[in-house]
């Protein structure tokens, strides 16, 4: 493959018994996660932690930049299917000495090929 590649897009799993069937990950989704102050609106927290949930299940997460932004890449890894099926996400935002609200946790449909920019404050 060519260009910026993840692992999870590299990986080809093939069925030499027999029957070739290849299940080949994809990034099927992009949340771009923005954390910011709810004390300083608009000011960006460095190293908050954003995770990804399918009910408890922890898809991925990231720590923000220095803009506090984290980029989410939701993959179909792990499934057999071919195609990404729509599924709500769970994005929670947290860092030590911050409390979590309301907007640090937000409920999103994830549908393929789409990104989504998510706001999430701490208090």
């Amino acid at each position: 493959m060519v260009g910026n590649t993840t692992d999870a897009q590299k990986q080809l799993n093939v069925n030499f018994a027999g029957n070739t069937t290849a299940t080949i990950p994809f990034t099927a989704a992009t949340l771009l996660v923005r954390v910011t102050d709810t004390h300083d609106p608009g000011r960006p927290i460095v190293g908050a932690q954003v995770t990804a949930k399918d009910g408890t299940t922890t898809l991925t997460q990231q720590n923000t930049d220095v803009n506090g932004v984290a980029t989410l890449e939701i993959t179909n890894l792990g499934t057999s299917q071919q195609v990404f099926i729509p599924k709500a996400i769970t994005v929670v935002a947290a860092k030590s000495g911050y409390t979590q609200i309301a907007p640090s946790t937000k409920t999103v449909t994830v549908v393929t090929l789409a990104t989504l920019d998510v706001r999430l404050v701490l208090q």
